[in-house]
């Protein structure tokens, strides 16, 4: 049985407080119920959102950049 996301990004999650932590938590399992197989650093983002270490619009600018990168990775391929 492979580990839920929770505790495989337990080090990152136990960074914010239980409020931030839920939020976090429900955006992630309402994606990957969707599909999505998050990464470490699509999590990460996600945590230093929630924590405030970013603004709303840093963080969309990140993932803006996160997938201008992969289209790039993978039309170099």
């Amino acid at each position: 049985m492979s580990a839920t996301f929770e505790e495989k990004y337990a080090d990152l999650l136990d960074r914010l407080n239980p409020v931030e932590r839920r939020a976090v938590v429900r955006s992630v399992t309402n994606a990957i119920q969707e599909g999505w197989d998050p990464t470490r650093s699509q999590i990460e983002l996600q945590v230093r959102r929630a924590a405030g270490e970013m603004t709303g619009d840093q963080y969309r600018a990140q993932v803006l950049a996160d997938v201008r990168r992969n289209r790039l990775a993978h039309s170099a391929r």
